[in-house]
């Protein structure tokens, strides 16, 4: 007969294992297309030991075969109430490798970076359903390049900004649901390059209005919805501030390509059909998602900023089970006006599988 301290150890055990059990998640993931591959682990936590405090854990690897790059980092995010703010902490390191092609030679190009980002964000009211949020945030990132075990450069980024954010939600007749958001901002901005030849820095002001909306409804078990950005600032907007109007973080189909600019927008249609139980394995649903794309952007054309536009397509089977998603993307580019953005000769296709731990 056991001790009774070894029962009185696994009850204890027990209990541990069921507090974590609603509070710990584990995810993992692996994608692999014509030319990219990578996977992501993750652990996420809520209210591990206080209320509404929230841990998320990620490791992340890709490579490119085209660019020959090789790519992994680990990513801390703590976000907690405080002094009636919700304050976001984020820490990133990585490491990445990739070979360069330049007159004729093939150069071994290495390093790593350091990024930080906290950010406050504080309710100040409502008026009329429309919520009120002032957002605080600094960032921060270091970089240092090698080429062929030799040193190059030491960079260090820091961004500093102020906003206003009004959003709105609201239920329209006929079943439509409604959302909107407007953000104002502006911020400074610093930047420094350490060299063989010296060390250089620049320090500018900037500011920008973004203006998002989304509409949704369901129809005949199938959900739609149409959804748009459109930002606009001067042409001196910092990289990281600058809005994406092509590329996958919208839409597959772009093959590796992506556009952002200071001024743009982009609008998708989406339509999800209803999950329908998979024959001769009623554990397993499946589902399927159509996707449209539009987005716009200044071009230079022999000095004259004219707006062009590119569209892309998208289809996706997803299925799922319990702790289990599959995905299967297929995605094209339709049409390009821009100079910088190239019809692929073949759709991206991608394959992704979702484990829960």
């Amino acid at each position: 007969m056991a001790p009774d301290w070894v029962y009185h150890a696994a009850n204890v055990l027990d209990s541990v294992s069921d507090y974590l059990a609603n509070r710990i998640e584990v995810s993992g993931s692996s994608s692999q297309d014509s030319d990219q591959s990578g996977g992501h682990l993750a652990l996420a936590g809520n209210g591990i030991i206080w209320a509404q405090h929230e841990l998320d854990l990620r490791f992340r690897d890709a490579m490119s075969r085209q660019e020959g790059s090789v790519e992994q980092s680990l990513a801390v995010d703590y976000s907690m109430p405080f002094l009636g703010n919700q304050v976001e902490l984020e820490v990133e390191d990585g490491q990445y490798r990739n070979v360069l092609h330049a007159s004729g030679q093939q150069v071994d190009t290495h390093g790593g970076y350091h990024f930080f980002q906290v950010t406050a964000t504080r309710p100040i009211g409502s008026f009329a359903g429309i919520e009120w949020h002032e957002v605080l945030r600094h960032s921060g990132r270091t970089e240092s390049v090698y080429e062929d075990s030799r040193w190059v450069r030491d960079s260090s980024y820091q961004l500093s900004s102020f906003g206003l954010q009004c959003s709105n939600n609201r239920r329209l007749p006929g079943g439509f649901h409604a959302s909107t958001r407007l953000v104002a901002e502006g911020g400074l901005e610093y930047q420094s390059t350490e060299e063989a030849v010296g060390l250089s820095a620049d320090r500018s002001r900037y500011h920008r209005f973004e203006l998002a909306a989304s509409l949704r409804r369901q129809w005949v078990g199938w959900n739609l919805g149409l959804q748009g950005r459109y930002q606009f600032a001067p042409d001196t907007l910092p990289d990281a501030e600058r809005i994406e109007v092509a590329g996958a973080s919208i839409l597959s189909g772009f093959n590796g390509q992506s556009v952002a600019a200071p001024e743009g927008g982009w609008a998708r249609l989406s339509a999800a059909s209803p999950v329908y139980p998979l024959p001769f394995a009623s554990r397993f649903h499946s589902s399927l998602s159509l996707s449209v794309m539009r987005g716009w952007a200044p071009v230079d054309l022999v000095g004259d900023d004219a707006f062009a536009s590119v569209s892309a397509g998208e289809v996706s089977l997803n299925i799922r089970s319990h702790d289990f998603h599959a995905n299967m993307t297929v995605g094209r580019l339709i049409d390009s006006q821009r100079p910088d953005v190239a019809i692929p000769t073949t759709p991206d296709v991608s394959l992704s599988v979702s484990l829960g731990i």
